[in-house]
């Protein structure tokens, strides 16, 4: 009886301390960003199948602080909320401080509009979907289950890869972004 009662004691301490160091993990994720953001001297888009170079912007351009200062609103998918984010990302927005890569962004498609268990009010500021879209799209650093809000960069940053990216609904992208009055 003994060795059961320390056994539950040491299961329950165990899982104390692994989700402690789980909040510890995005804590520290999310104070990284931070950190290194005021550094960010330019971005780079990519094809997430192909890992090709799709746009590239340095600290001059006009969309470059609204891309680089993405953090202010952040999401943590948690329980079975991880699976949300599921395949492979559109593309990957990779930030750099003179030309080291310090974090990756990656965009996903979702099937649907995003639900999460238990519900949230506010999940529309953390997906953009043109024109009432069912299939919207979220930004996400996936290894730590963070979903970030949408600004104007973003959506910005949508339009003008709507037209270079190899999706399958690219035209429906396109053209529900140019009904948005995005052009």
């Amino acid at each position: 009886m003994r060795k059961w009662i320390i056994l539950i004691i040491i299961l329950i301490l165990g899982g104390i301390i692994y989700s402690n160091w789980l909040s510890n993990k995005e804590s520290e994720a999310l104070k990284y960003i931070l950190n290194t953001s005021l550094d960010i001297d330019s971005i780079t888009v990519k094809d997430g199948k192909t890992k090709e170079e799709l746009l590239s912007f340095s600290n001059s351009d006009p969309a470059f602080s609204e891309l680089a200062n993405f953090y202010s609103r952040y999401y943590v998918l948690e329980g079975e909320n991880k699976n949300i984010l599921t395949g492979e990302p559109i593309a990957e927005i990779e930030y750099y401080v003179e030309k080291e890569l310090k974090y990756t962004v990656s965009i996903y498609q979702l099937k649907e509009r995003l639900i999460v268990k238990p519900p949230v009010t506010s999940l529309d500021v953390y997906q953009y979907a043109p024109v009432e879209k069912n299939s919207p799209f979220v930004f996400s650093i996936k290894e730590y289950n963070m979903l970030f809000g949408v600004n104007e960069g973003m959506k910005e940053l949508m339009y003008l890869l709507s037209s270079r990216i190899n999706l399958e609904q690219n035209n429906i992208v396109y053209n529900l972004l140019r009904k948005s009055n995005y052009f």
